[in-house]
This record gives structure tokens, C-alpha cells and sequence, in this order.
């Protein structure tokens, strides 16, 4: 009986923040036929419900809404009640929603079907909130039926996805920019992603890892048609070193860093990155072979560094670290 006076009690107020008053049908006569204290109660109830609410006559009107549901669309009563819901609809999908509504109004079709599983409500000045709207047939005290249904605010859920899209696609685009080579591999060795750093430095990357060279299964740590045993799920890093033949005759020695990492979908992805480490060993290779050169004729060494000045010598074999020749002066 509760339900049933809501759904044809609601009228449209001037203050939105008091309930409606209770027995009455937005622009229709008194038809409440239950104890007016009674009726108050209930609609009190759901008007301070958290959740917003409305209730709809058979020709889709707005007959009963509650304070969430006008604080949501920051509208007052009288902008609400007594309009076809339609209205609410961005107008791209009225005829869309019309259609699938029109079994409800026959009463062919259950209400549950009535409703996108998300539905865009438009309120003050077209702004757009998104709602699963949760609706049930009801009836008036005079016996007409009625739809009333919950909305669940989805705005936040929604706003929270969209910004977790923008940062995957700014990532997306990082991986692609990046400098520095990037793969990124299934558990089976299909390569779900590789940027043109990475192809610039070992050739085109191949669409599994079966197909690829030994040296490039080396760098990328996989083992017998599965990532080595080391590369754990949320585990540490690991490296590799190894000096790949690129089909244009380069030998380059590269380095890569590897980390396993579960997929949304649970399952297992491995993800490299490769630096060229050629310039870095030749340098390194280039000191080893000037410090023995050093060593060899018997000079020392003296090196300026703009911000320390003269830094100390390097004495030769055999000699006090003042016998040395300063080199440059």
C-alpha cells in the first residue's frame, strides 16, 4: 500500500527540499485512499531516500521523483514532474529509448527490459549524468500501473574509467615515442606490442618468439618455448646481456631489462627493455686500453674537471705519485 501511495502522491512543490505533499498526483485530484499519517511516513521515507527514485505513469510522465534524484539532475520539482521522461534524454537517443519502451507501455514486456543497462540523463543546462536505472511495476490506489525505479549514479564509476582510458593512452603513446626499445610478450611468446626503438635496434620484430633468432631469445630470456623461471609474476627484474647479428651485419651489445607482470585478464606478460650497450663498452674498452697504454710508456696522468680543477695524477708503475708528467701543462 506504501508504494503504491508514493507512486500517486508526489506533486510538484516550490521548495525541493521538503517532501511532497502526501495524497497527491502531480496536476491531478486528492487519490490517496490510505490514513494521511500513514501516507506522509512512506513518502517522507523515499523522499529522503539516497538512492534516486521516480515513478512513471503508463504514458511515460514523471509523476513521483525524490530529493536525490532532483539534486542529480539539479533541477527543481517543477521542471520534473509531470514531464515525459523522454525529455531527460539526450535527444540522439530518444528514439532509440522510445522503441524500446513502447512493449512497456502496452504492458506486453516486463519493465526490466525497459532500459539501456546505462542510460545518460540530462539535467540544468544539458548537463549529463550517467544511471542504471533498476525499475519495477507498481500501482496507483486507484489500480492504474505504474513504473517506479531506483537510480544508481554511475557519473563517478564512469569519470574514473575515462580518466583510466586517458592514462592508458597516454602510456600507449609513451611506449611508442620511447627512445629506448620496448616489448612486450604473452606467456606463449606472442608479441603483443613492440615500438620502433626496439625494431631500430634488433630488425622487425617477429609475431612470436618461436620464429626468432637464438641470440634474440637470449636477450629476451626465454627458454625453451616459456620465459626463463626466474621471471615471476610481481617478481624482481632480471638482465640480460648479449650481442645480437641484426640482418644489416651489425653486431650490437645490448642490454635488457625484464619483468613479469599479470594482465587485467589474470594471465601472465613479460615486458622488455633494451638499450644498446655498444658506445658504453667501447668507451669502457677505450679507458682499459689508455690506462695500459699509461702504464706501459711510464707517464702519469692529470685530469681538469671544470668544476674541481686539476684532479690527481696517475703515477706511473714504479713511481711516487709526483713523478709523473702532467699531461696539458
Amino acid at each position: 500500500g506504501g508504494l503504491r501511495c508514493l507512486a500517486g502522491s508526489a506533486v510538484a512543490g516550490a521548495n525541493p527540499a521538503e517532501p511532497p505533499e502526501a495524497g497527491r498526483i502531480a496536476g491531478g485530484p486528492d487519490r490517496s485512499r490510505l490514513d494521511p499519517h500513514a501516507t506522509s511516513e512512506v513518502v517522507r521515507l523515499l523522499w529522503d531516500a539516497p538512492q534516486a527514485l521516480w515513478v512513471l505513469d503508463p504514458q511515460g510522465r514523471v509523476v513521483a521523483a525524490n530529493r536525490a534524484l532532483l539534486q542529480a539532475l539539479q533541477l527543481p520539482q517543477s521542471q520534473v514532474l509531470g514531464r515525459p521522461v523522454l525529455d531527460f534524454v539526450p535527444p540522439e537517443e530518444r528514439e532509440a529509448l522510445a522503441t524500446l519502451r513502447q512493449g512497456v507501455s502496452s504492458g506486453a514486456e516486463g519493465v526490466e527490459t525497459a532500459w539501456p543497462p546505462e542510460q545518460r540523463l540530462c539535467g540544468a543546462e544539458g548537463q549529463e549524468r550517467w544511471f542504471r536505472v533498476m525499475p519495477r511495476r507498481v500501482s496507483a490506489d486507484d489500480g492504474t500501473p505504474l513504473e517506479m525505479a531506483i537510480l544508481i549514479d554511475l557519473t563517478p564509476e564512469r569519470q574514473a574509467r575515462a580518466q583510466i582510458d586517458r592514462s592508458l593512452d597516454e602510456m600507449a603513446q609513451w611506449f611508442d615515442l620511447s627512445p629506448v626499445g620496448m616489448l612486450v610478450v604473452d606467456e606463449t611468446g606472442l608479441v603483443l606490442r613492440s615500438n620502433a626503438a626496439f625494431e631500430a635496434l634488433v630488425g622487425r620484430a617477429p609475431v612470436m618468439l618461436g620464429e626468432a633468432a637464438p641470440d634474440l631469445l637470449q636477450l629476451l630470456a626465454w627458454e625453451g618455448g616459456r620465459p626463463h623461471p626466474q621471471l615471476q609474476i610481481d617478481g624482481p627484474a632480471i638482465e640480460v646481456l648479449a650481442t645480437l647479428r641484426t640482418p644489416d651485419g651489425r653486431a650490437p651489445r645490448l642490454r635488457a631489462r625484464l619483468r613479469a607482470f599479470r594482465s587485467s585478464a589474470g594471465s601472465m606478460r613479460v615486458m622488455a627493455v633494451v638499450e644498446d650497450r655498444s658506445l658504453e663498452d667501447e668507451r669502457d674498452l677505450a679507458h682499459l686500453e689508455i690506462g695500459a697504454l699509461m702504464d706501459t710508456a711510464g707517464v702519469g696522468l692529470a685530469t681538469y674537471e671544470a668544476s674541481r680543477g686539476w684532479l690527481p695524477s696517475r703515477a706511473p708503475a714504479g713511481k711516487g705519485a709526483g713523478g709523473g708528467l702532467m699531461a696539458g701543462l
